[in-house]
């Protein structure tokens, strides 16, 4: 069984200006039974495959309010996925303190 823990700063930074280049972590992820892990990042909805590794930098170009969803599997089947929301053309408005 796959445990994921995926926080908002597993995607840094979360929003921004396009092109917008993003560093992704699967830190926290693990496999109890220690089996070798697959990890797949994908930007939705346009379900497009970003990377195969477990902790790569990406560039995103389409502006728009966007989900990174990492998917990890073992060779045995177990399957995990988390999902982190992505703001691209703008950047998230800060409050006033």
């Amino acid at each position: 069984k796959l445990i994921i823990c995926a926080a908002p700063e597993s995607v840094t930074p979360a929003a921004g200006r396009e092109p917008l280049t993003v560093s992704l972590s699967s830190t926290g992820t693990r496999d109890h039974e220690g089996d070798a892990l697959r990890y797949e990042w994908w930007l939705q909805p346009a379900n497009q495959l970003l990377s195969t590794q477990a902790n790569p930098t990406v560039t995103v170009t389409q502006p728009g309010n966007h989900l990174i969803e990492l998917r990890v599997s073992d060779a045995h089947g177990g399957v995990s996925k988390t999902v982190v929301p992505l703001l691209v053309g703008n950047s998230r408005r800060e409050s006033d303190s």
